[in-house]
């Protein structure tokens, strides 16, 4: 029937094991019965039966008669069902509650452990960005970080106009935002993008010849861009990019002599360039 194959499936959903699913499913068609009789009706190996048909008593599905032999038949499955969930529900509540102290302690341990060991060495972390919009993230991160100063190395502050909102948050917390781009000829769109930078507040200087991308908060941390062309596009058109266009990468850094020789490489620049 139907009905019998929808109640197996759904037995083994519940958790039981393949031999107390079988010897269920025996007393679900056939009612009373012994060992020998589920084991038979069941297909379960008769050395199993007996701690099959306890682990379901255990479980309050099954009651077993003092009588010998023994029989074994379902409790109400409106009242054993309803049991067994709550059991296994305050089971894995109780489970929940041991693993969340050992965490705890775990924490604690490596807390004192990393103070001296883990995190002695400097960190260095890579991730790789599928969409574009995420590179907008780069400045949410640096901006949890920062509080004095955000400096930038950037081509064509194409990223300016998304980030709007972002800037004049920063900018409203007294965070100081300079930033270094490519020359362009007149008309180009990386013109309207550094007037909008300066609008927003930013300092902005021209004639930067180098190649890095990169976001330094306060000298401490640097977020290096990586946008590669896929079919021939201008990184540095000053135009809005996509992801049929570019493939966008991440470099975190919290090394201080990496970040500090970056952070000394856009003050060189700084100096160097003419104001925007």
């Amino acid at each position: 029937m139907a009905e019998l194959r929808d109640a197996e499936n759904l037995s083994k959903d519940l958790g039981l094991k393949e031999y107390e699913m079988k010897a269920f499913m025996a007393l679900v068609k056939y009612g009373s019965l012994s060992a020998d009789k589920i084991s038979k009706l069941g297909n379960i190996p008769l050395p199993r039966i007996y701690d099959t048909l306890e682990d379901l008593q255990k479980k309050g599905l099954v009651l077993i008669s003092k009588g010998r032999p023994k029989t074994f038949r379902l409790v109400n499955p409106k009242v054993s069902l309803v049991n067994y969930i709550k059991a296994r529900k305050a089971e894995f509540e109780k489970k929940l509650e041991a693993e969340e102290q050992i965490a705890k302690s775990l924490s604690n341990i490596l807390q004192n452990v990393g103070s001296n060991e883990i995190y002695r060495e400097e960190k260095w972390n890579i991730w790789y960005i599928e969409r574009k919009g995420h590179v907008t993230k780069t400045l949410e991160e640096i901006e949890q970080k920062a509080k004095n100063e955000l400096v930038v190395f950037s081509g064509d502050l194409s990223w300016v106009k998304e980030s709007q909102k972002i800037i004049r948050k920063i900018i409203k917390k007294g965070i100081k935002i300079r930033a270094v781009v490519k020359s362009y000829q007149h008309g180009n769109p990386t013109e309207k993008n550094i007037e909008i930078a300066k609008n927003l507040g930013m300092d902005v200087r021209v004639g930067y010849t180098g190649n890095l991308r990169c976001n330094i908060a306060d000298g401490k941390e640097a977020a290096i861009i990586y946008k590669t062309p896929l079919s021939g596009a201008d990184p540095d058109s000053g135009g809005a990019g996509s992801d049929e266009m570019f493939v966008y990468e991440l470099l975190f850094l919290d090394n201080s002599i990496i970040v500090s020789v970056l952070k000394e490489n856009f003050e060189f620049w700084w100096n160097k360039l003419r104001e925007a």
